[in-house]
């Protein structure tokens, strides 16, 4: 009798062990929650490369991601002037998409709710005449990127923070990448700037 319940004991511990572990493992594997991204309906799906070859320069891309996570979507949002937009839709899985149509008093209006963990913006201004965005201290506040300074900003959006800063790939060039990091509320703020500090071209 003591040796089945010795038996029992242990069946339990080593079930309880192997449990442990399966849990941390999927915690490491899931840093941030799935958050909603909206994109206009006739924005055009391309891949990193072809994105490059249409903006003319590399786009920056992070060097180091959370465990599983990679760039699933690249997208090209047109801008007032110069060269498109660059937005990489970033997760640890395949990226859910739903197509939303809404109809109001000015017509109708669909475009694509997508859920992932990070996205990334890209947009190149070739003048460098930035200001960062105007935000009071309740919204946000300044943070190191390396050697310069960005902007975690956690009160436009409900569902998520987004970190902003600039990136001049050429010193003897005036021209400045604007890019911003969007991810759930409860992603950590330190991974959050590992991967700004990762991102190159």
């Amino acid at each position: 009798m003591k040796k089945l319940i010795m038996g029992l004991i242990l069946v339990i511990l080593l079930v309880s062990i192997l449990s442990a572990c399966s849990t941390q493992s999927e915690n490491i594997a899931q840093v941030g929650s799935m958050f909603t991204v909206q994109l206009e309906h006739a924005i055009e799906k391309t891949t990193l490369k072809e994105a490059c070859n249409t903006v003319g320069l590399a786009v920056p891309v992070p060097t180091y991601l959370p465990e599983s996570y990679e760039v699933r979507e690249v997208y090209l949002t047109p801008m007032a002037s110069g060269p498109p937009g660059v937005i990489l839709l970033i997760s640890d899985r395949e990226i859910e998409r739903n197509l939303v149509t809404r109809t109001d008093t000015t017509g109708t209006l669909q475009y694509y709710e997508l859920q992932c963990r990070m996205t990334i913006s890209a947009r190149w201004d070739s003048d460098g005449l930035i200001l960062p965005p105007k935000i009071s201290s309740d919204m946000g506040r300044g943070v190191d990127i390396n050697e310069d300074s960005g902007l975690i900003i956690w009160g436009w959006d409900e569902e998520s923070n987004d970190l902003w800063w600039t990136l001049n790939p050429d010193p003897d060039d005036e021209g400045l990448f604007v890019l911003e990091i969007s991810v759930s509320k409860d992603f950590p703020e330190g991974e959050l700037v590992r991967v700004a500090e990762s991102v190159q071209q």
